[in-house]
């Protein structure tokens, strides 16, 4: 626990830094680079603090204090990204409905690579079960599939896909708000004419 506690501090330090920093420059595109890299070091923090089997995975999960962290800048990521006036607000309709079918595709791709994933998750498990010497095995299997609040699924939630996952549900919402305004704004002047 006490291991987290300085990751944790440090990392809202520096968000606190590059808030203060950034000020009204936050729509800038480095501002939305750099939101992306603290979310992919929250990621990667969160799955390096994962036990692994055998090892012993003192009381809950204390990465659970980094979702504080990772909550807020994932709800200034779309923000950001729909202030910015970057590619993505630049694209009109057309594209922007290609892009979302991509990333649609992509989600797909992932949530399936994840389904893999926790379905060899579940076979080792049920391997450890089955062994001879049950009951601690047992225990450290029914704490490996506990759920967010266990910290050996942390590496589990959080890897690379995950993040991608994450990042790509957020540029969803944001090409779906984009969309929304258009269409929104074309039957304004469609009303008004």
């Amino acid at each position: 626990m006490v291991g987290l506690v300085l990751p944790v501090v440090a990392v809202l330090f520096v968000l606190g830094l590059a808030a203060a920093a950034l000020g009204s420059r936050l729509k800038h595109p480095a501002a939305v680079a750099v939101n992306l890299l603290l979310i992919g070091f929250l990621f990667y923090l969160l799955n390096a603090g994962g036990a692994e089997p055998g090892d012993s995975a003192g009381n809950g999960n204390p990465g659970l204090l980094l979702w504080i962290p990772l909550l807020v800048l994932g709800l200034l990521l779309p923000v950001q990204l729909h202030f910015t006036n970057g590619l993505l607000m630049r694209l009109g309709p057309a594209p922007l409905a290609a892009v979302l079918l991509g990333l649609a595709a992509h989600q797909a791709a992932g949530f399936e690579i994840q389904r893999i994933r926790y379905r060899v998750l579940r076979e080792e498990m049920l391997e450890v079960m089955a062994r001879p010497d049950t009951e601690p095995n047992r225990r450290a299997a029914e704490d490996m599939l506990g759920g967010l609040d266990s910290i050996r699924m942390s590496s589990h939630f959080f890897h690379m896909n995950t993040y991608l996952l994450f990042v790509g549900w957020v540029v969803i919402a944001v090409i779906v708000l984009r969309l929304a305004r258009e269409l929104r704004e074309r039957k304004d002047r469609t009303e008004k004419a």
